[in-house]
């Protein structure tokens, strides 16, 4: 008895010592994981009883006290639980990638089984309960038998056998290794249950538990959280730029083929007409279009090949005021002496920040590029700026020229990724920008009147790598918290600035986004928001598919859809849902009254 009083001690101890590392390790939930965390806890409740059943014969306590007898019961129940949950295990490795059979299950016969094998349990421990258990002790030897004991024996046969069954057909070299603790399982009790019967005084039925879940603990799948998370992350990123490239390359193919059409027409003209003033109208034509293709072909690919850049967000520490320093000169050297070429940096901004440099270079040089381009004479303006709160700077880049404006209906496909004939040059690039801010996760405006001029106002968040803000900057912040704040997102730029003049003079700070994605990146970026105004129609993700993201990730922020329908039934189907309110489209003066009032009371 005493050499199994110490193979149950150490066997206990070294399964206490895994189960503290099992469960200090973070870890996936899944099956297999909750399946092991009862076989642990079963396996160590065991353990704990046998050993107490053998302290209590060494101290001579009465074999058939009330006591004594619920230990015996409660340790064949334990082993019974055990074999039952670990069968079950063996079952779902064994099944788990044979969608075939389980599919010719439907869900009435699986209820059934499931209500089978209920049934089979309650009976089993139901016969544990009432047998009658027997117990020896010479002085030498101690153990338990009869009906009881023969019971749980019967029904280790039958788990016995379906393991068999599961290692016949379902053995192969990729799953050898979930099958290890089963083989070490089997041996090791066949190997315990034949010493028992030559001398039942040498206590081993411990013993296979603890072998089998020290085995599981190494070849059980426990991916690491983090590494989960990383790929998640790459796998999101991944999807992000495909769809990136297909609807760009989309893009792409619509304007040739639009370029093709008016090649042809031209052609066809061309060939019916003997007027050679025509003829070299029509050739001209032809020259513009073929060089604004091949113009388009030649950004396309330096676009493709910035994609493969911006795959990855390559922070760094970066002197701003340099690299705004280095792009302002480079551009000085292309400016027209008709152009005042003006650059205004505030003092404010921290001398290092924290980020993508490498895009934010990008970014300035293209705008000041097309600013350039598309102004023969007037001004051209860079403004940079700051609001610093804690370690964030943001910075509001602003640039405005006097050069031929850009189309409403051109800005309205540059954040829709559609293409104009018209501007294609400067769509494109506009286009390129737009991409990277996104990446970047910022915000991206543009407001233009034909023939007066276009300003472009970008805003980027940055880390700032030490702590040099200002006292009087984070009074400032201080001051800002008390301020209630409204996120709008619209993807028309003009709604979006006659909404805002509508809160002018309210002391209501107004942010503004024209994407939804836009939206949830600034809300998860941890900015907080007193009220969003949303847009139904907006491009990607409706102001409902936002509102709806926004709830399953836990983000309690009051909700406006704004809508061109007046349904009543809408209405109150959007407020079922928990959306704070529904308004027709235009916002009136009575629905910014009824805001203001929202948001004072609150």
């Amino acid at each position: 008895m005493l050499i199994g009083m110490s193979a149950i001690g150490c066997s206990f101890i070294y399964t206490i010592i895994i189960s503290i590392l099992y469960f200090l390790k973070k870890k996936t939930k899944n099956f297999e994981t909750n399946i092991y965390n009862v076989l642990l806890i079963l396996a160590l409740v065991n353990m704990f009883i046998e050993l107490h059943l053998c302290v209590n014969v060494l101290l001579k306590v009465d074999s058939y006290s009330l006591y004594n007898m619920f230990l015996n019961r409660l340790f064949l129940i334990t082993i019974f639980n055990w074999v039952t949950v670990f069968t079950v295990y063996i079952f779902k490795i064994a099944f788990s990638e044979k969608e075939k059979i389980i599919k010719k299950f439907n869900s009435k016969k699986m209820k059934i089984l499931f209500i089978i094998f209920i049934i089979f349990i309650a009976v089993c421990l139901f016969k544990i309960i009432t047998l009658r258990i027997d117990q020896f002790n010479d002085g030498v030897y101690s153990y338990s038998y009869g009906p009881a004991t023969d019971f749980i024996v019967i029904i280790y046969g039958m788990y016995f056998f379906s393991w068999f069954i599961a290692l016949i057909f379902r053995t192969n070299k990729k799953r050898f290794i979930k099958y290890l603790p089963l083989f070490i399982f089997i041996i090791i009790s066949g190997l315990a249950l034949f010493l028992r019967q030559i001398n039942p005084g040498i206590l081993l039925n411990s013993l296979p538990f603890s072998f089998a879940v020290l085995l599981m603990y190494f070849t059980i799948e426990n991916p690491d959280l983090k590494l989960v998370e990383e790929i998640k992350l790459s796998k999101d990123k991944a999807e992000q730029l495909n769809t990136d490239k297909s609807n760009f390359i989309f893009n792409i193919t619509q304007e040739m083929k639009k370029r093709i059409i008016l090649m042809k027409s031209n052609i066809t003209e061309t060939l019916a007409s003997n007027d050679v003033d025509v003829i070299k109208s029509n050739l001209h034509k032809l020259q513009s279009i073929v060089d604004g293709s091949n113009k388009m072909i030649n950004q396309t690919l330096n676009i493709s090949e910035e994609d493969i850049i911006k795959i990855e967000k390559i922070d760094n520490k970066y002197n701003v005021k340099n690299l705004i320093k280095e792009t302002t000169l480079a551009a000085k050297n292309k400016i027209k002496e008709s152009i005042d070429f003006r650059v205004s940096v505030e003092n404010n901004i921290p001398e290092y920040l924290f980020g993508d440099s490498i895009k934010i270079k990008q970014i300035l040089t293209t705008i000041i590029e097309n600013s350039i381009k598309y102004t023969k004479k007037g001004f051209i303006e860079l403004r940079v700026s700051s609001v610093i709160k804690y370690e964030i700077c943001r910075l509001i880049i602003t640039l405005e020229d006097s050069g031929i404006g850009i189309d409403q209906k051109i800005i309205n496909n540059i954040f829709s990724k559609r293409e104009d004939n018209d501007y294609i040059s400067r769509n494109l690039n506009l286009n390129s920008v737009n991409k990277i801010i996104n990446l970047i996760g910022g915000t991206f405006n543009i407001n233009s009147k034909l023939n007066r001029g276009t300003k472009i106002t970008i805003t980027i968040d940055q880390h700032i790598p030490e702590e040099d803000t200002k006292n009087d900057q984070m009074a400032e912040y201080i001051k800002d918290l008390t301020i209630p704040k409204i996120l709008l997102v619209d993807e028309d730029l003009n709604n979006l600035e006659r909404i805002k003049k509508m809160f002018k003079n309210q002391n209501i700070f107004i942010d503004t986004v024209i994407m939804g994605e836009q939206c949830l990146r600034k809300v998860r970026n941890g900015e907080k928001f007193n009220l969003i105004i949303i847009d139904y129609e907006m491009p990607k993700l409706n102001g409902l598919q936002v509102f709806n993201k926004l709830k399953t990730e836990g983000y309690d922020i009051p909700v406006i859809i704004t809508t061109d329908s007046d349904d009543v039934n809408i209405k109150k189907k959007y407020k079922e849902i928990g959306i704070y309110d529904v308004i027709k489209k235009p916002i009136k003066k009575k629905d910014i009254e009824n805001i203001i009032t929202y948001l004072k009371e609150n």
